[in-house]
């Protein structure tokens, strides 16, 4: 037995439309990529090398803004060490953890030194 179809019911004539011109899409609200005259240093990021005083080195990309303390932390969390026992050093120079890449002069490919905070020393060389 094969369906049953129904009829077509008879369609009316449609009025002929008018041509439609083609819309330009919205522009987005923010776009894509910044032009050159919006690109800043602040969005680019910069590659550190952080090398402890074994000689190994932990490779990481960061931008020119952000605090060191967000780069400590990440090294120790590697280094299964605590923040609390290390110095981290850029040309002799300690680096503070509210400090920056922009406000230390740190740039792309430098090197920042990790080492153990000693204590106290030995006394008494009699």
């Amino acid at each position: 037995m094969e369906p049953q179809i129904p009829p077509e019911e008879p369609q009316e004539p449609q009025e002929p439309q008018e041509p439609v011109e083609p819309v330009a899409p919205a522009e987005p609200a923010e776009p894509a990529e910044p032009s050159p005259e919006e690109s800043t240093e602040a969005s680019r990021h910069i590659s550190l090398k952080v090398m402890s005083q074994d000689g190994s080195e932990v490779h990481f990309k960061i931008k020119p803004t952000t605090p060191m303390k967000k780069l400590m932390g990440a090294y120790c969390a590697r280094a299964s060490v605590s923040a609390a026992s290390m110095r981290f050093l850029y040309d002799g120079t300690r680096l503070k953890e509210d400090a920056t890449a922009q406000d230390m002069g740190i740039e792309d490919g430098d090197i920042i030194d990790a080492m153990l905070n000693q204590t106290g020393g030995m006394q008494g060389w009699d």
